[in-house]
This record gives C-alpha cells, structure tokens and sequence, in this order.
C-alpha cells in the first residue's frame, strides 16, 4: 500500500468541514486519500465529505468530526489539534472508482435545467 504523510491541518479540514489550511492543500489530500481527482464543486457534496470523514478516521480515529463551537479561534484550535496529533499524519492512498464524472455531480448538486459550463485550458 501506498502511503503519504499530509499536514494535520489538511487531514482535520477534510474530517471536521472547517478548512484550517492552504486549500490547494486540503485539495491534495482529498485526492489521494480518495485515489481519483476531486473536482471543486463536489467538495460541497455531503455525501463525498461523508466518504472523507469516514475514510480517515479508519486511519487516524483521533482527528475531529465536527467544527469547533461558534466563536472558536480557528488557528488556535489547528494548532492544539497539532499538538495533540503531530504536524503530520501518514495515510494510504485511496483506490476508489468514482461514483460519477465531474459534470453530473456537478447536474446532480445544481439541477438538470441548469447549464454547466465547462473551461479547459491547453
């Protein structure tokens, strides 16, 4: 099994919901914990966060479910995650088949008479 080690701050983002870091950072973590690419708008997708939390909590069952109460001083909340677990955390890449393309999640979240517009750049 492949493995990588991520932040702390990127790994507790994708469990909790409450982005503590960089998003490219989040981005890449969620990619290789779930083994495929990991479009934007499905990040808003329940059902995908769902997927996340519970992929890394077989791993690392310590890492927080739930965004901190209201008023929470975010960065001092990621840094005591970071005391508590690491900096880093070690996972293993994901082998998930994806459950859709991109542009139907995309159809499903925004509904089939809205247009998608794609841009692709060469």
């Amino acid at each position: 099994m492949e493995t990588k080690a991520f932040s702390t701050a990127a790994l507790a983002s994708l469990s909790s919901g409450m982005l503590l870091c960089e998003f490219g950072d989040m981005h890449e973590a969620a990619e290789y914990l779930m083994g495929h690419p990991i479009w934007a708008h499905e990040f808003a997708s329940k059902p995908m966060w769902d997927l996340m939390q519970s992929k890394l909590l077989e791993q690392h069952p310590g890492l927080p479910t739930e965004e901190p109460p209201e008023g929470t001083d975010w960065q001092a909340w990621r840094d005591e995650l970071v005391a508590k677990l690491g900096a880093e955390l070690t996972i293993t890449k994901g082998s998930e088949e994806r459950p859709a393309d991109p542009v139907t999640t995309a159809r499903a979240m925004l509904g089939p008479d809205k247009p998608i517009v794609a841009i692709t750049r060469e």
